[in-house]
C-alpha cells in the first residue's frame, strides 16, 4: 500500500465544498470560520484574518462564513468546538490511492459515528457525534492513529460525506482508557484559560439540558446554564425567568422542584453547595422578573411599527425595516439604551431563521446605524448593541 500523500499545496487539490449536505446540527452553531492554504481559523472577513478559539468575536454563523469563502477565495470553512455537546473523531491518512483502510470505518462504526465527511486533502475522515463535557485524547485504535476532540478546537467541514445516518451520541467507552488532555491544553497559559472559562459559549460545560416543564419537554436557554464558579445567581434569575414564562402559575411547592432539579442537573458547577441558597435567590427573583421569558420579545414587537425607519435604512428592504424597528423597540425597552440581540427570538419576531437575523445586523453596523456595544455577554448567545445616532 503506497504512503499517504502530503497535505496539497493547490486549491485545485483540495476536495471541493458541498454546502448542501452539511447537517442542520453543524449549521445552525455559531462559531464558524473559513481556512486558506493551512487549516488555521480564518475570520469571516476581507483579509481573512486569524480566529482564535478564546475569542468569541472571531467566529461567525455558518451563513457568513459561507458568503466569506465565496468572496474572499478562501479554501473551506469549519466549525469550532466549545464543549457545548458536539464531538469529532479525526482519523488522518486512511486513505491511500482512494481506498478507505477498514480499520477506520471499523473504529467509526465501534464509536457509533454515524456522520462521516472526507478530509479537505480526501487523504482522511472526520466522524462528528455527540458527547457532554471536556474531552481530548489521541490514542492508537486497531493501529490507527485517532484524534478525538470536544473543545478548544478548529474543525474543518466539507459535506464530501461518506456516511450519513445524522448525529448521534457517541459510544466513548473504547476512548476512556486513553483519556487526557492534549500538547495544546497542557501548555496553555493561565490567561488564556481564564479567557476560555469566561465565555460561557466557549466553555468545557455542555450548553444542551432540558427540563420537563408543565408536563412538557423544554430546551433551556444558554443563559440559565452555569458553565462555571461565580455564575449561579445570573443564571438562577435567567432560569426564574425562562419558569415564569413556561409556568407561570405555578406555586412554591412545583417552583421548589424545579430548582432542585436545575441545582441537581448543574451542581458540579456551582460553587455554593447549600441548594437553600438556591431556593431562596430564585424566589427572590421570581418577584422581580418584569419580563418572562418570551414576553419581551412579544412587547418588542408590539411597539416596532411605532418607530419610523430612516431612508439609508429602508432602501434595503422591507426586512431590514424590519429588523431595525425591532431594535429601536429593543432600545425602547432598555434604561440605558443599549440592547440584546439574541438570534433565535429575533428570527421569531422577524419570521426568518438566524444566520439573516445575524446578516442584517452585520448590516446594520457596515452603514453605521448600530455598534456592539459588547460582543460577549456572559452566559448568553447574545451581543449588546448600542445606536450610533438618534433618527
Amino acid at each position: 500500500m503506497s504512503t499517504a500523500k502530503p497535505f496539497p499545496t493547490e486549491r485545485q487539490f483540495i476536495q471541493p465544498m458541498n454546502f448542501n449536505c452539511i447537517p442542520h446540527q453543524l449549521i445552525r452553531r455559531p462559531y464558524w470560520a473559513c481556512w486558506h492554504t493551512e487549516k488555521i481559523a480564518r475570520q469571516a472577513k476581507a483579509g481573512l484574518p486569524e480566529a482564535l478559539v478564546n475569542k468569541y468575536g472571531d467566529w461567525a454563523t455558518f451563513e457568513v462564513a459561507k458568503s466569506a469563502y465565496e468572496r474572499f477565495d478562501a479554501w473551506g470553512v469549519g466549525t469550532l468546538l466549545t464543549g457545548d455537546g458536539l464531538a469529532v473523531v479525526d482519523i488522518d491518512k486512511c486513505i491511500h490511492d482512494g481506498v478507505i483502510d477498514p480499520r477506520a470505518t471499523e473504529i467509526l462504526a465501534m464509536l457509533n459515528v454515524r456522520y462521516v465527511e472526507y478530509s479537505p486533502s480526501g487523504s482522511g475522515l472526520h466522524g462528528w457525534g455527540l458527547l457532554n463535557g471536556t474531552y481530548s485524547t489521541r490514542p492508537v485504535l486497531a493501529g490507527l492513529k485517532v484524534e478525538f476532540y470536544t473543545q478548544k478546537r478548529f474543525m474543518t467541514v466539507t459535506g464530501q460525506v461518506l456516511w450519513d445516518e445524522g448525529i448521534h451520541p457517541i459510544n466513548a467507552e473504547p476512548l476512556q482508557r486513553y483519556r487526557k488532555p492534549d500538547a495544546s491544553e497542557e501548555s496553555e497559559d493561565k490567561e488564556d484559560t481564564e479567557e476560555m472559562e469566561s465565555h460561557s459559549s466557549l466553555s468545557s460545560a455542555s450548553s444542551i439540558a432540558f427540563m420537563m416543564i408543565e408536563g412538557k419537554s423544554c430546551q433551556l436557554p444558554v443563559g440559565c446554564i452555569p458553565t462555571g464558579y461565580g455564575q449561579r445567581n445570573e443564571a438562577i434569575f435567567e432560569f426564574a425567568r425562562f419558569v415564569k414564562g413556561k409556568h407561570p402559575t405555578a406555586d412554591k411547592a412545583m417552583r421548589k422542584y424545579y430548582v432542585g432539579k436545575w441545582f441537581a442537573d448543574h451542581e458540579s458547577r456551582i460553587a455554593t453547595k447549600d441548594i437553600d441558597d438556591s431556593y431562596v435567590d430564585f424566589e427572590h427573583a421570581w418577584s422581580r422578573v418584569k419580563y418572562p421569558y418570551g414576553e419581551e420579545w412579544s412587547k418588542a414587537k408590539t411597539l416596532m411599527d411605532s418607530f419610523p425607519v430612516p431612508p439609508n435604512v429602508a432602501e434595503w428592504g422591507q426586512r431590514m425595516c424590519k429588523t431595525y424597528q425591532l431594535c429601536r423597540a429593543l432600545e425602547s425597552m432598555s434604561p440605558d439604551g443599549v440592547f440584546f440581540v439574541a438570534m433565535k427570538p429575533a428570527g421569531e419576531v422577524l419570521g426568518c431563521d438566524e444566520a439573516t437575523v445575524s446578516r442584517h445586523l452585520l448590516l446594520l453596523i457596515e452603514e453605521e446605524v448600530i455598534r456592539i456595544q459588547e460582543s460577549h455577554i456572559p452566559n448568553k448567545r447574545a451581543r449588546r448593541f448600542k445606536f450610533l445616532t438618534a433618527v
